[in-house]
Order: structure tokens, then C-alpha cells, then sequence
């Protein structure tokens, strides 16, 4: 005959696996979380490089040398005239008004500066996409036109170490904060 009592798992046995699988499923919506933060940061990097290399590529294809034998123009010697230029805009993102919006809701606005360089401002960074911009290494005038990189009134030195990131990257009061504003000019 069979003891019906000996059959099957305990009690304490079953809560000793719910247990586990809570833990295993905290664990796995916290990496969840971080993948999708890390790539909304990166969607945030590559917008804003596509931004500085339609601007710089339009301005490239305004080269040309007069057939009357003037000066020739390189067409960065006036760049901030092509910000204005709709060839200079990036398909994948919206444009309104004069904004672009792009990955989760993070807005661009390009600027015209004298003649040789133009600005994009990036408005509503989350902490994490505002560190992940910060610490790209950008190029140099050489490579990628990169000339500054602005966040509020600072100015910063790219790549900007973790340390600089994030001391910038939150609030006076210490806290996280969802609302960054980050300029970076290129010439």
C-alpha cells in the first residue's frame, strides 16, 4: 500500500522555489532595463553623428571652383549656411517647427554659427543618455568636425571622463534628473 503522505513536495520546499524564481525575475527586469537604457543612448549618439555628417556632406558636395578662375570654395568656409538645408536632414527623423525629434522624445535643434560652424542642441536627455554623450570620444576637427561640447553653462573636454559626466550629469541637489540639454558644435 502507498503513504499518500510521502507523495508530492512539501510546503516548505515549494516556497523555497517561488522564492528563487523572485529573485531570478528581479534580476532579469533590472538587466531589461539597462539594455533598453543603453540603447536609447546609443539611438541618441547615432542621430546626432548622422546630424553632423548630412550637414558636413551637403556642404562637401557645395565644393566647387569658378569657372570664371576665382577662388575656389570649399564649401566649409560657409557651413552654417547648409544647416538650413533640407538635403542636410536625416530621414529617420521627424522635423517640426524647426526641431527633430527622435529616440524617446529627445529633441534636436541645429544652429548656424559664423560662417564655419554650426551647433546641435539635444533637449531632453535622461541621465544615462546625457553620460553616454558626454563620454564619446567625438573625433576632432580632422576627422568628424568636432569642435566643443556644452552642457547647461559648463564646457567640457571630450571625451569627458566618468567623474566629469557625472558630476554634469545630476542635479545640485545630487539627484537624477530627466530634462539634460547638451550643445555640441562642429565645424
Amino acid at each position: 500500500m502507498r503513504n499518500i503522505a510521502q507523495s508530492g513536495r512539501s510546503m516548505l520546499e515549494m516556497l523555497g522555489v517561488l522564492a528563487v524564481i523572485g529573485v531570478l525575475s528581479v534580476g532579469g527586469f533590472d538587466l531589461i532595463t539597462k539594455m533598453n537604457s543603453n540603447r536609447k543612448a546609443a539611438a541618441v549618439i547615432d542621430e546626432i553623428g548622422s546630424l553632423a555628417l548630412k550637414v558636413r556632406r551637403v556642404a562637401r558636395e557645395y565644393a566647387y571652383v569658378p569657372d570664371d578662375g576665382g577662388a575656389a570654395h570649399d564649401g566649409y568656409s560657409s557651413l552654417g549656411e547648409f544647416v538650413n538645408d533640407a538635403r542636410a536632414y536625416p530621414a529617420e527623423l521627424k522635423w517640426a517647427n524647426g526641431v527633430f525629434t527622435g529616440t524617446d522624445g529627445v529633441t534636436y535643434t541645429l544652429t548656424s554659427n559664423e560662417g564655419t560652424s554650426f551647433s546641435i542642441q539635444a533637449d531632453n536627455l535622461t541621465t544615462d543618455m546625457c553620460m553616454q554623450v558626454l563620454t564619446t570620444n567625438w573625433g576632432s576637427i580632422g576627422t568628424s568636425g568636432f569642435v566643443s561640447m556644452a552642457i547647461g553653462s559648463q564646457t567640457g573636454s571630450q571625451p569627458m571622463t566618468i567623474g566629469g559626466a557625472t558630476a554634469a550629469c545630476t542635479t545640485e541637489q545630487g539627484g537624477v534628473e530627466d530634462n539634460f540639454t547638451i550643445t555640441l558644435t562642429f565645424r
